[in-house]
């Protein structure tokens, strides 16, 4: 896809923003949920309690805000810089899956039931390592010019100036 003269993967940006917005909403909100039963005017009461993500997979929050930055730079990224970006966005979330997966181990150790916020982090984990290998395995073609600043012309076109440079008969 070519925007404003740049090509860019569109495969890898979508997965690399949306798995790290995933990643930041799942870690954000609660992984294990408790229910405590309190009486209120003789009524009982069930009170859930949760255990956030992000006491149990800390560096979620952080991995997911790093995903969409070099998402959003994988945008202006060329050549060999999109490659390293992709490379990067493949460790970051290569890291997080990891990440993840102990705070889902933690999370089934805790008392209470497990929400499928934890799964949600880990799609968003492996949309954010699916898309640096993306960007790292299909890097942009170089920009090339157009037509109009080639030597080579159509058989017949006068090429004035261009012509009379050329090295070819």
């Amino acid at each position: 896809m070519t925007v404003n003269g740049t090509t860019f993967p569109p495969l890898a940006v979508g997965l690399a923003v949306i798995g790290g917005l995933l990643l930041v909403g799942a870690t954000s909100g609660n992984w294990v949920v408790t229910e405590q039963v309190r009486e209120v005017g003789g009524v009982p009461l069930a009170e859930p309690e949760g255990t956030a993500g992000i006491a149990l997979a800390a560096r979620g929050i952080a991995a997911g805000v790093l995903a969409v930055l070099g998402g959003l730079g994988l945008i202006v990224a060329r050549g060999r810089g999109r490659r390293v970006l992709g490379a990067l966005l493949c460790l970051v979330g290569t890291v997080t899956v990891v990440v993840v997966a102990v705070g889902v181990v933690r999370a089934l150790d805790a008392p209470g039931r497990l929400t499928t916020a934890p799964w949600v982090a880990g799609l968003g984990a492996v949309a954010i390592a699916g898309a640096g290998v993306v960007a790292w395995r299909r890097p942009a073609p170089p920009p090339a010019l157009g037509a109009r600043y080639s030597i080579d012309g159509a058989a017949g076109q006068d090429q004035g100036d261009w012509g009379l440079a050329s090295d070819e008969p």
